[in-house]
């Protein structure tokens, strides 16, 4: 046998198992640029908008979380609406986070829950809005989204 003729002694099983061993990693690398583009947006939507607005704290252990989008604080409803309202015309896709559980109708006329209890929560849920992150946005669409709120605030 010569010095390259390794390959005639794997026998089907292994070739099967070799080519599962290479899909594996290629969607383990994938998912992991996935990542890390999303956090490299992420972090460049913060790094514009940081002087002039908040966002939901994301814990240490979950900076990698495969999230799509980023949620805002913003000081008021109206302010909320207004950038909503702003992106939405430029058709850059917004969202409104889902309403706390007391909102929801199944909770809604429970006897035990009453709106002005949970205050902060329904003053959190007006002034949140998602905006996108998520790793296909470019620089030139994380520039325009960024300018349109700065513009707004």
């Amino acid at each position: 046998k010569g010095k390259n003729s390794w390959w005639r002694v794997v026998n089907q099983e292994d070739l099967h198992k070799i080519t599962l061993l290479y899909k594996q990693l290629r969607n383990l690398l994938y998912e992991e640029l996935t990542l890390m583009r999303r956090k490299k947006n992420v972090e460049k939507i913060k790094s514009h908008l940081a002087n002039i607005m908040d966002f939901q704290y994301i814990p240490e252990h979950v900076t990698l979380h495969p999230y799509y989008n980023l949620t805002c604080l913003f000081n008021s409803k109206d302010k909320r609406d207004l950038i909503m309202n702003k992106l939405n015309e430029e058709r850059i896709e917004t969202r409104i986070s889902f309403p706390p559980c007391h909102l929801q109708p199944y909770h809604k006329n429970l006897p035990y829950l009453k709106l002005d209890d949970l205050k902060n929560t329904i003053t959190s849920y007006e002034t949140m809005l998602d905006i996108p992150a998520h790793q296909n946005l470019t620089d030139k669409e994380i520039e325009k989204m960024t300018n349109i709120i700065i513009k707004n605030v």
